[in-house]
């Protein structure tokens, strides 16, 4: 294989050999980029240098000889279409995969000051967890990630108006446990 850069013009021959009955074939391709002047008088000068004299008479020589040599417009343009096809297929919406909607209720609180389980553990991993207090009368609760025994030292403070906000790969899959200051407060959890 040969690579030679002429003034601008990259000239690729690539040459191979077939045994044919008792003599043998050579092969040259050759691909050509440059402008048809510098075509020619490079081709002829590359030619008579490997002692394989050609005669190019014009620039339609070396178009032809690209396009004997060279892959067909045809075969291109089912390789566009075949990619194009396929980039299609892979990029549709049949093999993407959907969450699983938001699961979204409300706990009331049953005593103030006093833990309950809010969320049980869960076996599969949590996308998404938001526990929020919209409660009114200004108490703040208290979320424990944990089947542990919960206390409000060792648990996130959710002021009102705020949330206990995780999402991955920091969201809890154990057991939720909260409070509230007053019993009948309500704690909106989402999971998912």
């Amino acid at each position: 294989m040969f690579n030679r850069v002429v003034t601008g013009c990259l000239i690729y021959l690539g040459c191979g050999t077939r045994a044919k009955s008792a003599a043998h074939e050579i092969e040259m391709k050759l691909v050509a980029r440059c402008h048809a002047n510098e075509h020619m008088k490079t081709l002829r000068k590359f030619y008579a240098e490997i002692h394989r004299p050609i005669t190019l008479h014009s620039a339609a020589d070396v178009v032809l000889l690209r396009v004997a040599w060279g892959p067909t417009m045809d075969a291109c343009i089912v390789l566009g279409v075949a990619s194009l096809a396929i980039t299609l297929l892979l990029g549709s919406a049949t093999f993407a995969q959907t969450p699983p909607a938001p699961t979204h209720t409300l706990v009331t609180i049953d005593t103030g000051n006093k833990f309950q389980q809010v969320l049980a553990s869960s076996g599969t991993a949590r996308r998404m967890l938001r526990i929020g207090n919209n409660n009114d009368n200004d108490d703040s609760c208290w979320v424990f990630v944990g089947s542990g025994r919960a206390s409000k030292e060792g648990s996130y403070e959710v002021p009102p108006g705020k949330e206990y906000l995780r999402y991955p790969p920091f969201v809890p899959s154990d057991a939720i446990q909260a409070t509230c200051t007053s019993s009948s407060d309500t704690l909106d959890v989402e999971y998912q």
